[in-house]
């Protein structure tokens, strides 16, 4: 399992747990990667309801991962 974080008023906050997907390899998963998750709704606190990793994000920042109307 990989903890899932959001920025929330400048600060990294652990939001969720997901698995990791078999066909992903762990070590792309290191600390600052951006992930793409998808699942059924976004809860207020960010974490996404079934959520599972679709793919990592080499595009992103992991400061562009704001919450909610911060981004």
């Amino acid at each position: 399992n990989v903890n899932l974080g959001l920025w929330k008023k400048g600060k990294l906050v652990k939001v969720q747990t997901c698995g990791i997907p078999k066909e992903m390899d762990a070590a792309m998963l290191s600390v600052g990667a951006v992930v793409e998750v998808l699942g059924f709704e976004i809860w207020p606190s960010g974490a996404v309801r079934h959520g599972h990793i679709a793919r990592v994000r080499t595009d992103k920042l992991a400061e562009d991962c704001m919450h909610g109307t911060e981004a």
